[in-house]
C-alpha cells in the first residue's frame, strides 16, 4: 500500500514561506515554555508541578538536538567548541544558581545560611558538570557527523 503524502497545492516559495513561519513558531514554543518554567520556578511551585512542561521541554529539545546533529548541524552563530560550550554551561549554571536564589532568599523568605549558600553553589557545580558533559557528548557527536557529511561530499566532488 503506497502511503504517500497527498499532493502539496503549494509551490516552491509558499513551502518555504511556511517553513518560515513553522520555525518562528517553534522559537516562540521553545522560548515561551522555557520563560514559563522559569517564572513558575521563580514563583515558588514545587518540581510536581511543572513536571508536564519540563517533559515536553526536554522532548523538544532533544527532538532538535538529535535532528540537527543528524544533519551536521550546530547553530547560526556559535561555533562548536570547548570554550563555547563551557561558557553556555556557566551561563545555565549561572541562571540556576540566580533563581535558586531569589527563591530561597526572596520567595520562601528563608534566613541566611552558609549552609543554604553551600548547597546553592553545589547545585550551580552540579548543573555546571552536567550542561558541559552534554554539550561535549553532542559536540563530538555532531563533529563525527560533519565529518562524514564532509568526506561524502569530498567524494561526490571527486567522481
Amino acid at each position: 500500500m503506497n502511503r504517500n503524502h497527498s499532493k502539496s497545492l503549494l509551490d516552491e516559495m509558499q513551502r518555504e514561506k511556511l517553513a518560515r513561519i513553522e520555525a518562528k513558531g517553534e522559537s516562540i514554543c521553545f522560548w515561551g515554555l522555557l520563560a514559563a518554567i522559569l517564572i513558575q520556578l521563580m514563583l515558588g511551585p514545587d518540581f510536581r508541578q511543572i513536571i508536564g512542561e519540563l517533559a515536553v521541554f526536554a522532548v523538544l529539545s532533544g527532538y532538535m538536538a538529535a535532528a540537527c546533529v543528524r544533519q551536521g548541524i550546530w547553530t547560526r552563530s556559535i561555533a562548536p567548541t570547548l570554550k563555547n560550550n563551557a561558557i553556555g554551561s556557566a551561563a545555565a549554571a549561572a541562571a540556576i544558581g540566580v533563581i535558586a536564589a531569589i527563591r530561597a532568599f526572596a520567595i520562601r523568605k528563608l534566613p541566611f545560611s552558609w549552609d543554604r549558600a553551600l548547597e546553592i553553589l553545589i547545585t550551580v557545580a552540579v548543573v555546571y558538570a552536567l550542561c558541559f558533559v552534554v554539550l561535549e557528548i553532542v559536540r563530538r557527536l555532531y563533529q563525527s557527523k560533519r565529518n562524514a557529511l564532509d568526506d561524502v561530499d569530498e567524494e561526490t566532488e571527486s567522481k
